[in-house]
């Protein structure tokens, strides 16, 4: 079966998108194995992989590197990638920490990346850091929440050939009880503060100015649910998911901060938030694909699953690149979904439940859009079919040789001025 696409302003929902994806059966460039947990781009440009099993991979638009073990990974179970304000490189997996040995930029072209586990004379943690939980501030340090240490700290320092790392650890044990409570998920906002959700539902604020840790709990309307995910948008709002599904937001327009549920649509736990320059919230999940969400009106909701095109429902994170172009990370591998994905609409030869008009050949040799005629009509040129009109309500008119056509095959379409 083949697809038409073509250029149709504010259509978005029930169709198939135009995702570019990247997997281990691409043609060009194959992903060395399919669960990517999500990417990253660097500040020099390079998009990074992070596929659990095979390691991280660097694409630089044109051919893949693959990092493992033997580049100073302690293991290939990786979770998270996050640059230091330095350009170090740090990697979280199940085996613990790593960081390049020199920040990226001093890597000459063709010289591949060396992950150490310890700089500056601080051996750097070995216990897991899972989703979600590596974060780099913008003061250059790099926060890893773990499950039972609380959330370690590190900064590294560098004056001259000298590197200094210091490295502190933050309790997760707001009452005292003499356990650090499991770091869930962590987000740096444009304040300078961190926030951490933790085991047993609670928030913990941590602020540069003291020491001193502020908590949200349920008496503030934060749900039972553990939090999956933390995101402050780029207009500084505090976004949370849960592991069923619930999306919410922190009010701080008065002097009591509340917690809001704004959606409870999707059944799957939330493994990611990105908010673009449209406003739009999109929500990533362990199984129920991506919502994407006006967060003024978060009725508004529409879902993105395999049915649009993506190449799985389990989604982990979704990454903006320079471009403006999105990047979803899935178990299956890695889609991209160019910046004017809106402007595209699927017409196709089979009947489909996701596009608005079947035609009647599926093999399209010209296009000629609405636009460039006096006509409200797609016209299209196929090669069993003769000339096919597709109006604006979706209904299609043949012209073929029954009408006079001298062939169906048609190479060429072209209006004259008088229409």
């Amino acid at each position: 079966m083949t697809a038409l696409g073509f250029l149709l302003p504010g259509v978005v929902a029930g169709q198939e998108l135009p995702f570019a994806h990247y997997t281990p059966a691409s043609d060009r460039t194959p992903l060395p194995s399919a669960e990517v947990i999500r990417t990253y781009q660097d500040r020099d440009g390079y998009l990074w992989f992070v596929i659990f099993s095979s390691g991280i991979v660097r694409y630089d638009g044109h051919s893949f590197e693959t990092y493992t073990i033997s580049d100073g990974l302690r293991d290939l179970a990786v979770w998270e990638i996050v640059e230091d304000r330095s350009g170090r490189l740090w990697v979280g997996s199940n085996a613990g920490l790593v960081v390049s040995e020199r920040p990226l930029g001093e890597y000459p072209p063709g010289e591949r990346i060396r992950f150490v586990v310890s700089v500056g004379g601080v051996d750097l943690i070995d216990t897991l850091i899972n989703r979600n939980r590596l974060v780099a501030d913008a003061r250059g340090r790099v926060w890893a929440g773990t499950s039972s240490t609380g959330i370690v700290r590190y900064h590294v320092a560098s004056d001259g050939d000298s590197i200094r790392t210091t490295c502190d650890t933050l309790t997760t044990d707001p009452h005292g009880e003499g356990k650090n409570a499991t770091v869930r998920s962590i987000a740096v906002r444009r304040d300078g503060s961190v926030w951490a959700s933790i085991g047993g539902g609670m928030l913990l604020e941590f602020r540069d100015d003291t020491s001193t840790v502020s908590a949200i709990s349920q008496e503030s309307g934060l749900p039972t649910q553990s939090i999956t995910t933390l995101y402050e948008s780029p207009r500084g709002v505090l976004w949370g998911g849960c592991r069923n599904g619930l999306i919410w937001r922190l009010d701080e327009t008065s002097d009591t901060r509340r917690v809001v549920t704004v959606n409870e649509r999707l059944s799957a736990s939330i493994a990611a938030m990105l908010e673009t320059s449209d406003s739009t919230l999109w929500v990533a999940s362990d199984g129920a694909g991506v919502l994407t969400l006006d967060p003024a009106h978060p009725e508004r909701a529409s879902p993105i699953t395999r049915a649009d095109g993506l190449l799985s429902d389990n989604v982990h994170h979704v990454q903006l690149d320079r471009e403006g172009s999105l990047w979803f990370s899935q178990s299956g591998g890695a889609s991209k979904l160019r910046t004017n994905y809106e402007a595209f609409r699927n017409y196709t030869a089979a009947p489909r439940s996701d596009v608005p008009s079947t035609l009647p050949s599926p093999a399209v040799n010209v296009v000629i859009p609405p636009a460039a005629t006096n006509y409200s009509a797609l016209w299209l040129g196929t090669t069993e079919s003769g000339v096919v009109a597709i109006r604006a309500d979706g209904t299609v008119s043949i012209l073929d040789v029954e009408q006079g056509l001298r062939n169906n095959w048609v190479n060429g379409l072209v209006f004259d001025g008088a229409g």
